[in-house]
């Protein structure tokens, strides 16, 4: 099988399995996801803390305003400027 090949077969099964995925499923260290919007703390959309599902309290923050991300409605995501916004 070339690398073409297993990249599809693999981006396939992950989309398969996507549906199913929880973080149960792996025991990972950090899970974000800013579709539950339970998780996502934002005052005007400015997120300001990401809450960590994954149930390890890796939550993520930013104390200073003029870095934070902004919170997607729409979307249900979360935008950073590429620049200096981040959550530690």
């Amino acid at each position: 099988m070339n690398k073409l090949s297993f990249l599809l077969a693999l981006i396939l099964t992950c989309n398969l399995n996507a549906q199913n995925f929880t973080p149960s499923t792996y025991s990972p260290a950090l899970w974000l996801d800013a579709s539950d919007t339970t998780s996502v703390i934002h005052s005007s959309r400015t997120v300001s803390a990401w809450n960590d599902l994954s149930g390890n309290g890796n939550h993520v923050t930013q104390t200073t305003a003029i870095n934070r991300p902004n919170y997607l409605n729409t979307t249900q995501g979360i935008a950073f400027d590429g620049i200096d916004d981040l959550l530690m």
